[in-house]
């Protein structure tokens, strides 16, 4: 694989994990404000 190649992937994967890393900050904070602590912190801790 060439380098053009390699970093295009590289940029798809960084770009994929960043928007389900956003995901679970969501779902942490909306858990949170339906009450369940624990489970959104959980959530909010995979984020960060």
């Amino acid at each position: 694989m060439d380098f053009t190649t390699t970093l295009k992937m590289s940029q798809a994967i960084v770009s994929e994990l960043s928007g389900s890393s956003y995901v679970h900050k969501m779902q942490g904070l909306l858990f949170k404000s339906q009450g369940f602590e624990k489970l959104g912190q959980k959530y909010l801790d995979h984020y960060a």
